[in-house]
C-alpha cells in the first residue's frame, strides 16, 4: 500500500526489504556466484511465499546497489564481484572533525586498509537531526558502516541492525551497544598518566577532559582515578575540569587550576594550549606544573618544551576497524567482537619532579 504522500507502508516495506537482505547476504558470503542466474519471480514467489511485487522492488533495490544484472528475455544474474562497486560509510558528529589530526590519522588507517580490500570510503555527519534522517534514508546504499560519533544515536544503530547492514564502531561506542568495536583502552590511557606523574612525586593532580558527554571520556577519567585511588589519593572534584574539545574553554580553565602539581590533558592540542596558558600567566613547565597529554600527535614533539603524552595506535586502529568491517560484509555470519588497542606512555620534557615537597601540603587522601 502506498501513502498520499507516496511512501509505502511499513509491511510493505519491510517485506521486500528482508528479501532483498536475504539475496545480498547470499552474493556477498558467495552462495550466489557470479554470473549464477536467480531463480524466476514466479519460483521466489511460490518458495517464499512473497508477491510479485515484492520481488520486483527487491530486485531494483539489489540491481541499483550494482550487485545483480538483468538479460532481457533471459532473466536476473549476478554482477560479478569485481564489476560491484562496493563502499562503506565512516559517520562522524561532524564532517569538520575530519581536520583534525587524531581523526585525520584514522581515516588514513581506514583508507589504507579499505583501498587494499577494493573498498572505496565515504564520510557522513550525524550531528544533527537532519543528518540522522538522512544517514537513515541512505542505509542500504552502502555495503558497511564504521560508526565512529560519539552523538551516534540507538536508533540509528537499531536501524543497521533491523536492515542487517554490517557496521563496526570505531574509537567511540555506545555503553549499551558494545558489539563489533575496534577501540582505544582508554581507561588505560589515563591511568598510564596518572601513573607517571604519581611516580615522579606529584600529589597533587589535576584532569582536563572532554567531559561525561562520551564513553571513551569517561573511561579516560576512571584511568586517572584508578590510579590515584590505588596510590592513596583522590583526584579532588575542584581539579577536574571539563573542557570539551574547546581551545578557548583552556583558556579560561587555567587561570583557576591552582594548587596541582601535575596537570593531565586529554588531548595533545589542548595541552599545548595550557602550556601556553601557564607560561602567560608567569608559570613554566615543568618547572612549576607538570603536564601530560594523550595522542602523541605530531604537535606534541614540536612543542616547547616537548610534551609528554599517550600515545595512541590510531592509524593502526582505522586499519584494523577496516578490515573488521570488510571481514562483516565478505561473511555476514561472522559473531560479535570487540578488539581493544593498547596505548603506551612516551617521556619526553614537560614533565618533571615537584620543586619542592611543601608544594604537595594540601594532599587529600583517600
Amino acid at each position: 500500500m502506498t501513502r498520499e504522500d507516496g511512501s509505502k507502508s511499513a509491511g510493505q516495506a519491510t517485506k521486500h526489504g528482508a528479501l532483498a537482505r536475504r539475496f545480498r547476504q547470499r552474493i556477498r558470503s558467495g552462495a550466489l556466484k557470479p554470473d549464477q542466474a536467480l531463480p524466476s519471480e514466479p519460483k521466489i514467489a511460490r518458495d517464499l511465499g512473497v508477491s510479485r511485487n515484492t520481488i520486483r522492488q527487491a530486485m531494483r533495490d539489489l540491481e541499483h546497489e550494482g550487485l545483480i544484472y538483468r538479460v532481457q528475455g533471459k532473466g536476473t544474474f549476478v554482477r560479478a564481484r569485481g564489476s560491484v562497486r562496493r563502499t562503506v560509510a565512516l559517520v562522524l558528529h561532524d564532517i569538520a572533525y575530519t581536520t583534525h589530526p587524531f581523526t585525520s590519522a584514522m581515516i588514513r588507517g581506514l583508507g589504507e586498509a579499505l583501498e587494499n580490500g577494493g573498498y572505496s570510503l565515504d564520510i557522513l555527519p550525524c550531528g544533527r537531526d537532519e543528518d540522522r534522517a538522512n544517514l537513515s534514508g541512505l542505509a542500504k546504499s552502502y555495503d558497511g558502516f564504521l560508526l565512529g560519533s560519539a552523538s551516534m544515536d540507538k536508533q540509528t544503530v537499531a536501524r543497521l541492525i533491523a536492515e542487517e547492514l554490517p557496521f563496526v564502531f570505531v574509537k567511540n561506542y555506545l555503553p549499551d551497544l558494545k558489539i563489533n568495536a575496534v577501540l582505544l583502552d582508554y581507561v588505560q590511557a589515563g591511568r598510564l598518566a596518572a601513573e607517571h606523574l604519581i611516580g615522579l612525586g606529584n600529589r597533587q593532580i589535576g584532569l582536563i577532559y572532554a567531559g561525561e558527554a562520551t564513553a571513551i571520556s569517561r573511561d579516560f577519567r576512571l584511568g586517572v582515578e584508578t590510579a590515584c585511588t590505588a596510590h592513596g589519593l583522590t583526584l579532588a572534584p575542584e581539579n577536574i575540569h571539563d573542557a570539551g574539545l574547546s581551545v578557548n574553554a583552556i583558556q579560561e580553565i587555567i587561570p583557576s587550576v591552582h594548587d596541582v602539581t601535575g596537570l593531565i590533558i586529554m588531548d595533545d592540542e589542548l595541552a599545548v594550549t595550557a602550556i601556553q596558558a601557564l607560561a602567560a600567566a608567569g608559570k613554566t613547565v615543568p618547572r612549576d606544573m607538570s603536564v601530560v597529554g594523550c595522542n602523541d600527535m605530531l604537535i606534541a614533539s614540536m612543542s616547547s618544551p616537548k610534551l609528554t603524552t599517550v600515545r595512541l595506535p590510531v592509524t593502526e586502529l582505522g586499519r584494523q576497524a577496516a578490515s573488521r568491517l570488510m571481514a562483516l560484509i565478505e561473511q555476514p555470519s561472522l559473531p560479535s567482537d570487540n578488539t581493544m588497542l593498547e596505548p603506551e606512555l612516551v617521556v619526553r620534557e614537560s614533565t618533571a619532579r615537584p620543586r619542592k615537597a611543601s608544594a604537595q601540603r594540601g594532599n587529600r587522601q583517600g
